[in-house]
């Protein structure tokens, strides 16, 4: 009896351990289960996040009373445009077209959005806000005015990477109200694709605090070529004279802004495979220059920006050092005979300005009515490599020599310094060596710089390279009537004809890179999921493994519990099951009150503290 009696105790406590057991397996089960459950059905926060607009910047339109505003975001989500003219009353809403974007871009966000907000009052100041369920992020801009009796002003620069010490100066330059536009004129980001595109989301996310209060304009570079795709270049801009995403063959525009006519034109078109680009730019180009000469009166200065220069002082093996560069033999005649009065261009990290010149000859040492372009070379904004060097420069002095001596002695040159650089110093760096084109250079002095300029009107310009807040060059570009080059008619007509059979003679091929890399999107989230982004996706794919993995051990372990417990009633004697006591009918569970209800639908964006956040929920906004 006594040994029944051990016996059945040993059973019972075997029974019971194995039912704890049993219960414990049933719990983490459920837990997983929720985990599972909570993937698809993110929390508030999650969700908040996932919606919050990134990277915003705005662009001209199809003309400068159109502005096109973009962002990003991880998710999916129903978004719109709320604007006006009065920060109270945003009575006008525009619904953004949105894209699911995953080429090289694995590590980013996917989701971008394209906004356009059409025939908006000129020299009028807008607010606009990007709504969502989740929240509000507040940003405004200032429309242009019209005709060309005003005086812009813009601020320009190329080769900014995220590593810049410029941003907060650029942010402070948008917030000041002066400018109409900035150009960023080749290479972004050093590369957007990098880390599966997290280095473009940094880059466009430290540009927002200046880009959504300017217009953003910009030139593809080098750095954008991505398997001669553009891809990331052409889903995360929008320029005007294309749909969004831009098409290979439209990554060149013009615009008319007061008295000037703005090209953009792509350098890069040159350096892929896909010939049929060269043709088709030139021929535009061409088209433009014609229609914008015929315009002159209306709009006299034409400037151009593209991201390669066609001369530079640099000492390196750059296509502007070779003789016949690339971008000189097939744009430089284009230009000069279109009379075109400047040429921005980056891609040398460093700074220099050109007296006019034409087939590699100074054709005037003043800048007054020039017979050519001017070249000013300004790429120099910041980045991870630094400077390139020059060739028989005076940087190769230190940078106290640089300042302290009123003359540079450089082997076969002669350096005069006229300038303002700071208060104890002045300088102007003029060489005049034979042959030379340049007027002024400047390599590593000129690191983490941007120019500016205004067009006071028909005939004066004002342009001037910054640093720190001080001029590292400026001068007056002044121009009396505003024609055409004289160049014979016979030169005119063959480099159009030289065009003409270019594009005559390319034809489409079968391995050209595919226009389209993303899908156009629901904007309720229909083709996409939350999951699709990469943000979650790695994380939920491991929680999903862990969680079967778990649901699956603890169904293996239940089976065997019931299997030993029905073993055992079998062998032992019947006893008080522990059950009866009620225990098992005790609530291990309740439900979770949903709270996401009594937030408020509508939250305004406060996280970053940024300047330009509080300056416009501060100030009256008189601008």
């Amino acid at each position: 009896m006594m040994f029944t009696r051990i016996q059945c105790l040993g059973g019972f406590r075997i029974q019971m351990f194995l039912q704890t057991l049993a219960l414990l397996c049933l719990f983490t089960t459920l837990t997983s289960v929720m985990s599972v459950t909570s993937i698809n059905e993110p929390s508030y926060y999650t969700l908040r996040e996932n919606c919050r607009p990134h990277g915003i910047h705005i662009a001209f339109g199809n003309t400068t009373q159109d502005i096109v505003i973009m962002w990003s975001s991880v998710a999916n989500c129903s978004s719109s445009v709320k604007y006006g003219d009065t920060i109270q009353n945003k009575k006008y809403k525009a619904e953004p077209t949105t894209v699911f974007f995953n080429l090289t871009n694995s590590l980013a966000r996917h989701y971008y959005y394209h906004a356009v907000l059409k025939d908006l009052k000129p020299n009028t100041t807008y607010y606009y806000s990007i709504v969502n369920s989740k929240m509000v992020t507040p940003a405004y801009f200032k429309t242009p005015p019209k005709g060309n009796e005003w005086s812009p002003s813009f601020v320009l620069f190329g080769d900014l990477g995220v590593e810049s010490r410029i941003h907060p100066t650029l942010t402070n330059e948008a917030l000041s109200g002066k400018y109409s536009a900035f150009f960023h004129i080749g290479d972004f980001a050093y590369n957007f694709e990098d880390d599966g595109g997290q280095n473009g989301d940094e880059f466009m996310d430290i540009i927002q605090d200046y880009a959504k209060y300017v217009p953003y304009m910009t030139a593809p570079g080098n750095h954008e070529i991505d398997n001669e795709t553009f891809a990331q270049y052409r889903y995360r801009f929008s320029m005007p004279g294309t749909s969004w995403p831009m098409k290979m063959n439209k990554l060149w525009y013009s615009f008319d802004i007061g008295p000037v006519h703005f090209i953009s034109y792509s350098t890069e078109v040159f350096f892929i495979k896909d010939t049929r680009y060269i043709a088709a730019q030139s021929a535009w180009l061409i088209e433009d220059l014609d229609k914008a000469n015929k315009q002159r009166k209306d709009h006299p200065w034409i400037i151009a920006v593209g991201h390669r220069p066609m001369y530079c002082s640099n000492s390196n093996d750059d296509d502007c050092t070779l003789e016949n560069s690339e971008v000189k033999v097939h744009l430089e005649n284009i230009f000069y005979i279109a009379g075109v009065d400047v040429i921005f261009e980056a891609h040398e990290h460093s700074y220099e300005r050109l007296y006019p010149v034409y087939d590699g000859k100074v054709v005037s040492e003043n800048y007054t009515d020039a017979a050519a372009p001017i070249h000013i070379i300004t790429g120099a904004a910041g980045n991870k490599w630094g400077s390139d060097p020059m060739d028989r420069d005076a940087v190769n002095a230190t940078h106290e020599e640089f300042h302290q001596n009123n003359t540079v002695n450089v082997t076969n040159q002669e350096l005069l310094y006229n300038h303002t650089v700071d208060n104890n110093s002045t300088f102007d760096e003029n060489v005049n060596s034979t042959g030379n084109w340049t007027a002024f250079r400047q390599s590593g002095f000129s690191l983490d710089s941007y120019g500016r300029f205004t067009v006071y009107n028909c005939t004066h310009l004002f342009w001037e390279q910054v640093q720190d807040g001080k001029d590292l060059d400026s001068i007056w570009i002044v121009k009396g009537e505003h024609t055409k080059n004289n160049v014979s008619k016979e030169l005119q007509k063959k480099i159009i004809k030289n065009v003409m059979d270019q594009l005559a003679t390319t034809t489409p091929k079968a391995t050209t890179p595919p226009i389209a890399v993303g899908t156009h999107v629901k904007a309720n989230g229909s083709q996409h999921s939350v999951l699709s982004s990469p943000f979650l996706k790695g994380k939920s794919s491991q929680t999903l493994i862990i969680s079967l993995s778990a649901v699956g051990g603890c169904i293996l372990i239940l089976i065997t519990v019931c299997m030993v417990i029905r073993s055992n009633r079998n062998k032992s004697s019947p006893v008080s099951s522990w059950n009866d006591g009620g225990f098992v009918k005790r609530s291990f569970y309740r439900n979770i009150k949903n709270l996401e209800n009594d937030i408020m639908s509508e939250e305004l964006d406060m996280h970053d503290g940024s300047l330009p956040t509080s300056k416009l929920l501060s100030e009256n906004m008189d601008i």
